[in-house]
């Protein structure tokens, strides 16, 4: 917004692009509020069914459920390294994270022309 003799003046560039960078951002949000609710059930739904078979309530083979305490505690390392990447962007060894090389780099039709 320019502010010319006491009017504001909107920009019409800048207000869609600010929609646009919002509208990203709101779905992002969703997003990622999804995938934390199937992920959270899922962890909740495995510690319930080794707690059942802990407590002799349903009947489970002992290599299944290491299997699934195995997967569960890979699921967790993974959504927790896919956190820890995006809030803390760039390692000691390369110094930018993948998303800013990716917005780095030119795309193959800018190449072209």
């Amino acid at each position: 917004m320019t502010k010319r003799s006491g009017v504001d003046q909107l920009d019409s560039a800048n207000v869609v692009k600010n929609a646009l960078v919002l509208s990203n951002i709101n779905l992002r949000e969703k997003l990622a509020i999804r995938i934390f609710v199937v992920f959270s059930g899922t962890v909740a739904l495995t510690y319930t069914l080794i707690f059942l078979w802990g407590f002799k309530i349903i009947a489970l083979p002992g290599a299944f459920v290491h299997w699934l305490g195995g997967a569960t505690v890979g699921q967790t390392a993974g959504m927790l390294t896919l956190i820890l990447r995006d809030l803390f962007p760039g390692g000691k060894r390369s110094g930018t994270s993948g998303r800013e090389k990716a917005q780095e780099r030119p795309n193959k039709t800018q190449e072209r022309s």
